[in-house]
This record gives C-alpha cells, structure tokens and sequence, in this order.
C-alpha cells in the first residue's frame, strides 16, 4: 500500500529527491525515518546527561574540556601531517616535472 501524503509533504519529497542523491520517494522517506530515530535517541541521551547533572552526578568540566582539547589537538596533528604529505607530493612532483624540463634543454 503506498502512503498519502498532503501535497506540502509531496513537494517537499520532490525537492529533496531532486538533488539526486534519492532514488525513490521511500528512500527520501525511510531516510528521514532514520534521522527522526537517531534524533530521538540524541534527545533521549541529553535528557539522560542533564537528569544525572540535576542529581549531582556528572563528570566534571574541567576533564570534559581537557578530553575536547586533546581529542582537538588530535584532530589537528592528523590534518597537518596529510597536509603535509600533500604538500611534500606536490614538491616533488614540481621538481620532477622541473628536472626532465632540464634535462630536455641539456640535451638540445
């Protein structure tokens, strides 16, 4: 049996399934089915953390943003070496290309 919807939930059905990343209506559907689930479990997490922090159980701030920074500066050595070998990529591939222009003008 295939679902009604009114026609704003259609359109909106529409512009979604025409950024082409959906192949039908039911996966624009079941996709959104999956983020209202994930929602409510993230809701369902809050309200856990903020009942235990009214009842004075917790982890304290301090540890929290201690864990953040690391986990921050983790993120950040990670991203400057890939730049880095990028970046390195790059060069040598920029004094190949120069040394065989080099060598083409020798050999003339």
């Amino acid at each position: 049996m295939e679902p009604r919807f009114s026609a704003e939930i259609e359109e909106r059905i529409r512009l979604v399934r025409a950024t082409g990343r959906y192949e039908s209506d039911t996966a624009v559907v079941l996709a959104a089915l999956d983020l209202l689930v994930e929602f409510e479990s993230l809701r369902d997490e809050i309200n856990k953390g903020l009942a235990e922090l009214d009842a004075g159980v917790g982890i304290p701030s301090e540890v929290v943003f201690a864990e953040l920074r690391a986990h921050a500066a983790e993120v950040a050595a990670r991203h400057a070496a890939e730049r880095q070998r990028r970046f390195r990529e790059s060069l040598e591939s920029t004094i190949e290309r120069y040394g065989e222009v080099l060598r083409r003008l020798a050999d003339q």
